[in-house]
């Protein structure tokens, strides 16, 4: 026996020689999940704070897919976000010359460079340990500027705009709601308006509020037909007369109704909320001149907004059942 293997040593062999051809197992021993990374919105970015960084990538790619028609445009998105290596270093602009199946796949490859993506991981530190990573987005305002980017998308992938900039998922469900019932209903004008308010609620919040006055107004007269009694009117008068021609105008609750108080409560609310799109339209929309410049809370005039198409998709559906049902209950 080697002498360098010091006192004991020969216990030891003997302890190991009775394992020996026994199977060795590792413990598996349950590593912690890593957080999220965390994602830093840029300065001059509408992005939403929670947004999906994989959904961000997919929305990029595919406005760059329907845009960079020819290398003069991605020369020119070269120099705007200083990407020249990560373009013209790859199979890129040969992809798109011969037309290769790959041009798609070596677009969404430059994506990260283009957003001009970086990490920062505090974990690098020996004093850290599972704190989340942080990302950098360093050049995605001017991609968006380049691209129209949230323009494009409430144009053409209005799912994708919802989940990116979409300012909270009640105002999506409000502007989704709208939406699907003017599909249903082919009520084609609603849904031109819709989707100019949809275009202009992140970048311009007096013509979203113009926008939103116009459906409301569209919705009514659809409610009361051209032709029908106080479809000339203006504003909330015209508002209490669609109510009115559906039965849900609070004043038409009948008293003797043991859920009178509460029906009154509801129905003046949904009036409310219709009435106060006026109300904010004229105080700050776009339709009248200004003397100077109007103080406007943007979470107040959103809610606003989006309160008000919830009342319109009630009144809509309302004034459809009563027109294919003959069973519709008073309320």
């Amino acid at each position: 026996m080697d002498p360098r293997l010091g006192f004991g040593s020969v216990a030891a062999v003997g302890s190991a020689s009775r394992f020996a051809g026994l199977p060795i197992r590792f413990c598996d021993v349950p590593r912690a999940e890593a957080p999220s990374p965390v994602l830093h919105v840029p300065l001059g970015s509408r992005l939403r704070p929670t947004a999906s960084l994989a959904q961000l990538r997919l929305a990029v790619g595919r406005a760059l897919l329907a845009q960079m028609e020819n290398s003069s445009r991605w020369t020119e998105l070269a120099l705007v976000t200083d990407t020249e290596d990560a373009i013209y270093e790859t199979r890129l602009l040969r992809a798109l010359r011969f037309g290769d199946d790959d041009y798609e796949a070596c677009i969404y490859g430059v994506v990260p460079a283009l957003l001009g993506h970086r990490e920062v991981d505090p974990n690098d530190w020996p004093t850290v340990v599972g704190q989340p990573v942080d990302v950098y987005l360093d050049k995605l305002p001017l991609l968006e500027e380049h691209l129209d980017l949230p323009n494009w998308l409430a144009q053409y992938q209005p799912s994708l705009h919802r989940a990116l900039y979409a300012h909270d998922l009640a105002e999506a469900a409000s502007l989704e709601g709208v939406s699907a019932v003017a599909a249903e209903l082919d009520l084609t004008e609603i849904a031109r308006q819709l989707e100019r308010l949809h275009r202009d609620l992140g970048d311009d919040l007096p013509a979203a509020i113009g926008h939103a006055k116009d459906l409301v107004e569209s919705a009514c007269k659809h409610i009361l037909g051209e032709a029908g009694s106080g479809a000339g009117s203006r504003g909330p008068a015209l508002v209490d007369a669609a109510l009115r021609s559906v039965g849900r105008h609070p004043g038409q609750v009948d008293s003797s109704n043991p859920d009178a108080q509460l029906l009154k409560q509801l129905l003046g609310s949904v009036a409310s909320q219709l009435h106060a799109v006026f109300g904010l339209r004229n105080r700050v929309g776009t339709g009248h001149g200004r003397s100077g410049e109007v103080r406007l809370d943007p979470a107040l005039a959103r809610l606003t907004i989006g309160t008000a198409l919830n009342a319109v998709t009630y009144l809509l559906q309302v004034s459809d059942r009563q027109t294919t049902s003959s069973t519709e209950p008073p309320f």
